[in-house]
């Protein structure tokens, strides 16, 4: 496809930031050579995850290249290294003093109370990856291309 068939598909299911548009599939911005999207946003839990999506148009030969990076949001990335800190140190607190092991808060442990972060870690990476495969067939099937890696 040309440059400005991309541009134009891309123009078509995209909306400004907070349009309230529920009929596109992605919200940002389009610029000249590269575009940054998100999923549009529906409040729901999983979506709080969606990806910042960051492409830039690179013409190669006969055929045009895009160029995908996938990043957490500012504010998502700033909310789960927060989260991820309070966490670790909740921890190492646990498994260093013996008077917290009584408290009713965490009747079971440190080591009980850090499977149960791990594991909420994870689904959380794993929802993130879904969205990342999501936008990424989306773009895919709208672009008419194919996935180079």
């Amino acid at each position: 496809m040309s440059k400005e068939d991309i541009w134009k598909r891309l123009h078509n299911v995209t909306e400004p930031y907070n349009e309230k548009n529920t009929s596109s599939l992605f919200e940002g911005s389009i610029a000249e050579n590269s575009f940054r999207l998100y999923q549009l946003f529906d409040y729901g839990m999983k979506n709080q995850l969606r990806p910042e999506i960051n492409g830039i148009l690179v013409q190669k030969n006969e055929f045009n290249e895009i160029e995908l990076a996938f990043n957490l949001s500012t504010e998502m990335s700033i909310f789960w290294w927060s989260v991820f800190i309070i966490n670790i140190t909740l921890i190492i607190i646990l498994a260093t003093t013996n008077w917290l092991m009584d408290c009713a808060m965490f009747p079971f442990g440190w080591k009980v109370y850090g499977g149960f972060s791990l594991v909420g870690y994870i689904i959380a990476l794993l929802i993130y990856y879904n969205k990342v495969k999501e936008c990424t067939e989306k773009l895919v099937v709208l672009c008419k291309g194919k996935i180079i890696s």
